[in-house]
């Protein structure tokens, strides 16, 4: 009876030791975690009797998941649409809120202008797409006008990817070790806040938004944070001042 229990137990302790050692491979610190920001301006225009100025900014938001040999094992993608928006008679004009275009989903209405998919359902298919590549794989996906090629079309992703490839860009190269398994989850969210002071006869007026994306990873405290943030002014008569526009950080 004791030898059938001391068999018993070296069979347990031999099956169980790879899968234990497999764990601690796997929390070793080679497991690496990145986010990234890539923005870029979608036009500005002064004020009008008829129309508000407005000033816009997609932040382009890439968080990563990479293994030893810098494969993405997980990706997430969102964009942040910012408008600043300041009236003829020099006021700034609030957004009542700031939602991304994940956040919109449905309602973003891609379908209604003839697309098959989504705006959300084609960010996930290209998400899906670049699991297990590298940078140098991913960055050979975009081809002409910035949209991808067939294994991204035929994913269901015929949108332009060249701005998520960007970003994806700069959080494999912001990306550091993490005590993470490689199946952990990765959580990315995006807040956008925006104020404003309006425009006198003596003063100009000026408006700035800033958008913080944080990504959390599960089994892990550790969080990442990125901003990016930009600013505008503008006078009594909702004229933009384009030489004193800027991005304040990227």
């Amino acid at each position: 009876m004791k030898k059938t229990l001391v068999l018993l137990l070296s069979l347990f302790l031999m099956l169980s030791l790879p899968v234990f050692l497999a764990s601690c491979a796997k929390k070793d610190g080679s497991v690496k975690l990145g986010l990234g920001i890539y923005s870029a301006s979608e036009g500005d225009s002064s004020a009008s009797v008829i129309k508000n100025g407005k000033t816009t900014y997609a932040h382009t938001v890439a968080a990563v998941l990479l293994d030893r040999e810098g494969k993405i094992l997980k990706c997430k993608l969102d964009v942040a649409e910012v408008s600043l928006s300041y009236s003829a008679d020099g006021k700034y004009v609030p957004e009542s809120e700031y939602k991304t275009k994940g956040e919109l989903g449905d309602a973003y209405n891609m379908k209604k202008g003839g697309a098959k998919l989504e705006w959300y359902e084609q960010r996930d298919a290209f998400c899906k797409t670049v699991e297990g590549k590298t940078l140098s794989d991913v960055k050979a996906l975009v081809v002409g006008e910035g949209k991808g090629n067939d294994a991204v079309t035929s994913a269901g992703c015929t949108i332009v990817i060249d701005e998520f490839v960007r970003a994806i860009d700069k959080a494999v190269n912001n990306a550091k070790p993490v005590g993470v398994d490689t199946s952990s989850a990765i959580t990315l969210s995006i807040s956008t806040t925006a104020s404003g002071k309006n425009a006198s006869e003596s003063e100009v007026g000026n408006a700035s938004a800033k958008t913080v994306a944080t990504l959390s990873v599960s089994g892990s405290e550790e969080k990442l944070s990125e901003e990016a943030s930009f600013a505008v002014n503008f006078d009594a008569k909702g004229i933009l001042k384009p030489d004193e526009e800027k991005m304040t950080k990227n």
